[in-house]
This record gives C-alpha cells, sequence and structure tokens, in this order.
C-alpha cells in the first residue's frame, strides 16, 4: 500500500512524528496539543503559517523542513517563537511553547504511554496550567 501525501498547509499542522504517513504507534494527546500550538502561533500573526514559517509552497517544502519545524520554533536563535511575544505578549507565548513542547513541557518521558492513566493526569495538568489558564489570564 502506497502512502499519500498530505498537502503542506496540513502536514505542518501535524506533529512531526505524526507526519508523512508515519504509522503511529498509537495515538497521543500531545499531538493535538501541538496542533494546537501552530493554530495559536498562527492566530498571533494572521497570517498563513507556511508563511510564517517560510514554507510557502510544495517545492519548497520536504520531510525534512517539515518534521525540523517543531525544533526550528523551540530554538532559542530563532526568532519564530519570539515573534508570538511581540505579536501577542509574553503570556501568549508561553503557552504557545508550552503546546508545541508538548511531552516535555509535562514531564512526560519518552517511553511513557500518552494514553495510561497517570500519564493522561499529568498531560491534563500540565496542559491546563501552562496553557489554557495562561490563556485564561490574559487580558486585552
Amino acid at each position: 500500500m502506497g502512502h499519500l501525501r498530505l498537502s503542506l498547509g496540513t502536514e505542518v499542522y501535524l506533529h512531526p512524528d505524526a507526519q508523512f504517513n508515519r504509522p503511529p504507534l498509537y495515538y497521543r494527546k500531545t499531538f493535538d496539543i501541538y496542533s494546537l500550538g501552530i493554530v495559536l502561533k498562527k492566530i498571533s500573526y494572521w497570517k498563513p503559517i507556511v508563511s510564517i514559517v517560510g514554507i510557502e509552497n510544495d517545492a519548497d517544502s520536504s520531510p525534512l523542513s517539515t518534521s525540523t519545524l517543531r525544533t526550528r520554533l523551540l530554538d532559542n536563535k530563532s526568532s519564530l517563537l519570539a515573534g508570538v511575544r511581540a505579536e501577542a505578549g509574553d503570556r501568549f507565548e508561553a503557552a504557545v511553547k508550552a503546546c508545541i513542547e508538548g511531552r516535555d513541557a509535562y514531564g512526560i518521558h519518552c517511553a511513557d504511554r500518552e494514553t495510561s492513566a497517570g500519564t493522561s493526569i499529568k498531560i491534563q495538568q500540565g496542559f491546563t496550567s501552562l496553557a489554557v489558564r495562561v490563556l485564561d489570564e490574559i487580558v486585552v
């Protein structure tokens, strides 16, 4: 069975471990949280995410360019995440970063199954305190 390549506009929203039809070992809540971080970043700039990250069309994209997006977004030397702060403030940036960091931000190890009760609780608590409450505290 062949692999179906999703459009670039879709691939960039997927967590790197879920891109390019990689067979998922199991569903991960942090994949959805990562996608939320990308959507929040897009909202902060009010531009298409592919424009923000500099991958304008399928010709510019490759599995490497989109799969390394998470690393590029979290790189302190990159302006990709810092731009969120400039556009929407410190709290919004912190929430976006927590979503994109995912497992690392919530203290979840690679070997932890996200479907286990204990790990699910840690994810929910981390997401609530580092993203949901932070976004809720924003005053415009």
